[in-house]
């Protein structure tokens, strides 16, 4: 192959229509959704997305097909990221290219996560395929965790002190999806009601612990679900996923 004709294919991004500018995001150690977890490449200026080919599509619904993109990314574009010259991790760690875990900021906003991630054309393009998780899962609740301020009365006894009066709110108003799962027929302090099961699916990682709750209203409704479990806080194909249980 000529030397006319690798500069040609190197350079042919050049010519691309229906650009846009995205800003991408490398994810290296620490995790998703800390700033710890991610080194920022400055806003790059050309980029281009197509839906991916049939051929291309993983077998589900039309919500999944409709959140995949494949985007295309001048190398020239990120050579200085990777090289270490744009931004700096939390460890000072080298980042020789791109990988599944990486996401692309769109020119809307919308996150895209890279499932794939192919150096083609000579190695002059980078080619992502990426998966826009909040659109899959359809995220159209609003949450918050609030923590509980613990003190204890005359006895030893605890008493727990929550947001307004007390407590804090390490998360705020954050994107998700809860979802009703079962409901049982229980019986407290001599009462009889009904307690929920939720599957509360949210946008990013979250630090949970013992004293948090998940604050949710629902049209004029406020509720209080209590936190059961956490899961996949690190899966880059899946949101993760916390169970509650609402109390009668």
């Amino acid at each position: 192959m000529s030397l006319d004709i690798v500069a040609s294919c190197a350079t042919d991004w050049s010519m691309w229509d229906g650009t846009e500018a995205v800003t991408y995001y490398a994810r290296r150690g620490g995790s998703i959704g800390s700033s710890a977890a991610y080194v920022e490449s400055e806003t790059i200026d050309l980029a281009k997305r197509r839906a991916p080919g049939w051929r291309e599509k993983s077998a589900s619904d039309a919500t999944y097909q409709a959140a995949m993109l494949n985007w295309f990314i001048p190398a020239a574009k990120l050579a200085d990221m990777m090289s270490g010259s744009s931004g700096s991790t939390a460890t000072g760690e080298t980042l020789e290219k791109p990988r599944p875990g990486d996401y692309i900021v769109d020119s809307d906003g919308l996150t895209w996560t890279v499932q794939t991630a192919d150096n083609i054309v000579l190695k002059s393009i980078w080619k992502f395929q990426t998966l826009n998780l909040s659109i899959v899962y359809d995220l159209r609740d609003t949450i918050s965790i609030e923590r509980s301020a613990i003190t204890y009365d005359s006895t030893g006894g605890i008493i727990r002190t929550w947001p307004p009066t007390g407590g804090s709110t390490p998360y705020d108003t954050i994107s998700a999806r809860v979802q009703l799962m079962t409901q049982d027929e229980v019986e407290q302090r001599s009462l009889r009601g009904r307690q929920s099961h939720y599957l509360v699916i949210v946008d990013q990682e979250l630090t949970l612990t013992s004293e948090d709750r998940i604050k949710w209203v629902s049209g004029s409704t406020t509720n209080y679900l209590e936190i059961v479990d956490y899961h996949n806080a690190k899966r880059i194909d899946e949101l993760p996923m916390v169970t509650a249980l609402l109390q009668p």
